[in-house]
């Protein structure tokens, strides 16, 4: 706006893009949302980044969880000692624009294994064999099979003289079998 002759300045700004970051999933399809049995490891769950990412953090998971980032590659492995369903976030570290990633891992209780009172028979009365800590919650499985556990916990379809072992499972986890009986 100046009259001939007039030097102007104009101010340039230029916008950089950032480099950005990228975490993908490199384990198994899957592996990001599980569920397993208190007690066992879970599936190593990897995750691979790009970019200018100088780590990742994770937040969210249960303990006895770790997680490690060496070399663009960051994995969580270990075996949970806590149950629940937890929901977990992986984030870049070190990106302008950092990436994340979710997921869920879901830690089941494993039912307590079944204790077996059994009253001897006498002359007027057969034997009886009963879960003593019986929980309707579960599904009783008998080995061999044959037998069911009704309310309170009584046991009924025994072969009179058939040793069997009978353990209790969730829908997600079995805890180990009972120690013989018979009546």
């Amino acid at each position: 706006n100046g009259g001939c002759g007039t030097d102007g300045f104009i101010d340039v700004i230029v916008d950089c893009v950032p480099p950005t970051c990228t975490i993908d999933l490199a384990s198994t399809a899957g592996t990001t949302n599980q569920v397993l049995c208190l007690g066992l490891p879970i599936e190593n769950i990897v995750y691979t980044t790009t970019g200018s990412a100088t780590g990742a953090t994770v937040t969210g998971l249960p303990t006895g969880l770790t997680s490690v980032y060496n070399a663009n590659t960051f994995t969580i492995s270990g075996t949970p000692t806590q149950t629940g369903t937890f929901n977990y976030t992986v984030t870049t570290v070190g990106c302008s624009v950092n990436a994340s990633r979710n997921g869920t891992i879901t830690i089941v209780a494993v039912p307590v294994t079944p204790t077996i009172v059994s009253n001897v028979p006498t002359c007027s009365a057969d034997g009886t064999s009963t879960v003593s800590n019986y929980d309707i919650g579960v599904t009783y499985i008998f080995t061999p099979a044959g037998p069911s556990v009704g309310a309170g916990g009584l046991i009924s379809g025994m072969v009179i003289g058939t040793s069997y072992t009978v353990l209790a499972n969730n829908g997600s986890c079995s805890c180990s079998s009972s120690t013989p009986f018979v009546n």
